[in-house]
């Protein structure tokens, strides 16, 4: 008899160390900054230059002003921008012009826009102009910290994935990209981090108890926080 009492204890006991530690993990987590973890900022930057490189985007860290240069209204300004053409051959043309630009940059070892003025061409393309697709993303967000700029950088890799598979789509389409993108790519222990689990980690991305604490150990083990 006195066996039953015993064994409601002890699961008592590890219920609240469970949650006790379920707790810990997430208020770790909550204030974290990547800023503070350069192996790991290393590792997501890795990641997102290989997904750019697949998929023939580049990537320019532009102002914010520059961003919204042709945008009026304060509701439509953005902090990253996702540029393309689904005509294949404005494409084609634009791959052809670009191959002719750098071409001439390497032969006379100066940028496109002053070979212009030297024939005496005032344009005020650059050679930035021919470059698609493209993600233009809002250089502050680095100041306001490296998360803030690394979910941007998702959303707007989220478009492109949205439009290849979807076509005409919303910001909603282009979050749930995001967030396959980074449930595939990213270490687990990401989701933990309060602004990517806010942004991605919802819904069917949701990372269950049991998911949350491998992913720490996972951390843990990978990240060694304590070194």
């Amino acid at each position: 008899m006195e066996v039953i009492p015993l064994i409601v204890t002890i699961m008592f006991i590890t219920l609240v160390f469970l949650a006790l530690s379920y707790l810990k993990v997430s208020m770790y987590f909550l204030d974290f900054k990547l800023e503070n973890h350069p192996a790991l900022v290393k590792k997501i930057e890795n990641i997102t230059q290989d997904i750019c490189k697949r998929e023939g985007i580049v990537v320019f860290d532009k102002t914010f002003e520059e961003i919204n240069v042709n945008r009026t209204k304060e509701e439509d300004k953005a902090v990253g921008m996702y540029i393309y053409t689904t005509d294949g051959e404005y494409q084609k043309t634009l791959n052809r012009c670009l191959g002719e630009i750098e071409l001439m940059e390497k032969e006379y070892r100066l940028p496109y826009n002053k070979i212009c003025k030297l024939v005496g061409h005032d344009s005020t393309l650059t050679k930035e102009d021919f470059i698609l697709p493209k993600i233009l993303i809002s250089e502050n967000l680095k100041k306001l910290g490296l998360t803030s700029y690394y979910c941007t950088y998702f959303h707007e890799l989220g478009h492109h994935f949205a439009v290849k598979e979807i076509g005409v789509h919303t910001e909603a389409d282009a979050d749930r990209y995001a967030g396959i993108l980074v449930r595939k790519y990213l270490p687990s222990y990401c989701l933990l981090i309060h602004s990517f689990s806010y942004s991605y980690a919802s819904g069917e991305y949701k990372l269950s108890f049991k998911e949350k604490i491998v992913a720490f150990v996972i951390y843990l083990i990978e990240e060694k926080p304590w070194k």
